[in-house]
């Protein structure tokens, strides 16, 4: 074409394999409209065609003219896509003036009088759309179905109901969930197809498609009537529902997680008194572990701070399973959300879940001192950080504070209201209250990693203990069964030191079958009164029977009084 132009069309020879070469070019109907609607562009083959003077004479030229004519015709009949106004509507403006001039030209070479334009006002064509029969047979079915498109308990009942009963399926036989599911998913006016449909006149094809319509109608109405058999199973268990045991009503939902969603899209299948049972079964399930942890939670509690809480209540809730009929699950459920649940923050019920799934860290948590914690917290830079790291000991001195100081503000309550046991209410208000405190924020992480964490910490707490119970046998081994002496020590300068001696007691012989003894020096002895003056004080003297309470608090003290005598007997030797 370009050859063309250059020789200004003077040369017959090329003019000629132009027009053989054009002959040759078959223009299918989708390439058609894509070029001259769908995308339009001035680079196309067939904008040349019209356009180009190489074409105008030729008879491709006049065939286009005449099969654009045609879609107008069939547009103006009625035969026009939602899809083809969209695609209107949303033409940039050089898209539409690309658009203009096509149809333009068709319309002057045909005779026409309007303007494109016409034909695709949505606003007069959007009723001009025929929905074909076939397709409006399925429409009703498909409004039947589509309200409970979503529910998972509806979707689970079709698939168990269209899966084949034998795993030896003959050759062809086919599961009714694989055809339902495409179909329904397909578009069932998918845009390119339909424009091909409309520009073709191929018998067979509107064959196969009559097939595949048939099919698709008897899936759908098989669908339906399985929807009726599962609102009869709804009706039936509604009709009982309050006398079955829940495990009837929780086998309808799959997912327990969705079941509440799937209530309420079947609702118009079910009986309307029933469903605050629904409802109400289908929550407690749910959480029905949380729940338990909650109220063995709050029986646990009441075990350390005395509470007139209906422990036998709470025990009902503990005991619902499968086998508990409806009416009893949502009456007893509902009451302890009243009672329980809604007087508490999601904080406070979290906190007390942890009561009931790890009570063994609140009772070792009960069981420390102040000064315990303070300990785990300087030894734990001695440990493995894959066993345990500073963070969780900080964690785990958080929640032992804040257990304290709401222990403390619960107390504080009773006597203020010179009562012995609280109410429920008073108690969730102390812990409420404590929360409130900004250090207490993260709560919720450190029970989580406390509770994580625990063995690990009973095993440094345990060591601790250990070597605390090793000083004071110590203690009172030096006070009891040593022999002190005073030795120089040093060549070019005079220095006194003390040489203790203590039975080794795993009785460990020599070749002379002598005791094997233990030294140690005044270094030793300060370290071990140091420590003593801590006990002194410490908790754990606390906490020891009353009987032996001043005894072990004499023999710590007498031990600090003697290492004093010790140190200035050393200080008056070294000084002579």
């Amino acid at each position: 074409m370009n050859i063309a132009r250059e020789q200004k069309r003077q040369n017959k020879l090329v003019e000629n394999l132009i027009a053989l070469a054009a002959s040759m070019i078959e223009i299918k109907n989708t390439e058609l409209i894509n070029d001259t609607f769908n995308q339009p562009s001035r680079d196309t083959f067939i904008y040349a065609i019209l356009f180009d003077e190489s074409f105008s004479l030729l008879s491709i030229h006049n065939t286009i003219i005449d099969r654009l004519s045609q879609q107008w015709t069939k547009w103006e009949q009625g035969n026009i896509l939602a899809s083809d106004v969209r695609t209107w509507e949303k033409f940039s403006r050089e898209k539409k003036a690309i658009v203009h001039k096509i149809w333009s030209l068709v319309a002057q070479k045909s005779g026409r009088q309007d303007d494109i334009d016409i034909v695709f006002d949505s606003s007069q064509n959007i009723h001009s759309i025929d929905i074909p029969s076939d397709l409006s047979n399925i429409v009703p079915l498909a409004e039947q179905l589509n309200p409970y498109a979503t529910a998972s308990a509806w979707r689970t009942y079709l698939n168990q109901q269209t899966r084949p009963k034998s795993n030896n399926r003959s050759v062809g036989r086919r599961s009714l969930k694989e055809p339902i599911e495409r179909h329904l998913s397909e578009e069932i006016d998918d845009d390119t197809r339909s424009q091909e449909h409309v520009l073709s006149a191929d018998k067979s094809e509107k064959t196969t498609n009559e097939t595949v319509k048939i099919e698709c109608i008897s899936i759908l109405e098989q669908a339906v009537k399985t929807l009726q058999d599962f609102e009869q199973i709804l009706k039936l268990i509604c009709d009982s529902g309050r006398q079955v045991p829940i495990d009837d009503i929780l086998c309808l939902f799959p997912d327990i997680d969705h079941a509440e969603n799937d209530i309420k899209l079947l609702i118009p299948l079910l009986n309307q008194d029933i469903l605050p049972l629904f409802f109400s079964v289908a929550s407690f399930w749910k959480d029905h572990i949380r729940i338990r942890y909650i109220c063995t939670g709050i029986m646990n509690l009441t075990g350390k701070i005395s509470a007139n809480i209906d422990l036998n209540f709470l025990n009902s809730i503990r005991s619902i399973d499968e086998k508990t009929l409806g009416e009893i699950c949502f009456s007893t459920y509902e009451k302890y959300r009243e009672q329980f649940e809604k007087k508490c923050s999601a904080n406070t019920l979290t906190l007390f879940s942890y009561y009931g799934s790890s009570w063994d860290l609140f009772d070792f948590l009960d069981s420390l001192t102040a000064d315990d914690v303070y300990n785990l917290q300087e030894a734990v830079n001695d440990w493995d950080e894959t066993l345990l790291n500073t963070k969780t000991i900080f964690d785990f001195a958080t929640v032992k504070n804040f257990l304290d100081r709401s222990y403390a503000t619960m107390k504080n309550k009773q006597k203020e209201l010179n009562v012995t046991s609280l109410s429920f209410e008073h108690i969730v208000v102390c812990f409420e209250n404590t929360w409130k405190n900004n250090q207490f924020n993260d709560l919720s992480r450190c029970l989580e990693s406390s509770a994580l964490s625990l063995a690990s910490i009973k095993r440094i707490h345990l060591e601790l203990t250990d070597k605390e119970q090793s000083k004071r046998r110590r203690i009172a081994d030096i006070l009891q069964k040593s022999n002190i002496n005073f030795v120089l020590i040093g060549h070019h300068e005079i220095t006194f030191d003390i040489d203790v001696k203590l039975p080794n007691q795993q009785q460990q012989t020599t070749i002379n079958d002598e005791q094997k003894k233990q030294n140690i020096t005044f270094a030793d002895l300060s370290e071990l009164r140091d420590r003593a003056r801590l006990l002194e004080y410490s908790s754990n003297i606390q906490k020891v029977d009353n009987n032996n309470k001043e005894h072990d608090i004499d023999k710590l003290r007498n031990f600090i009084q003697f290492i004093s005598v010790v140190e200035t007997t050393l200080e008056t030797l070294t000084n002579l």
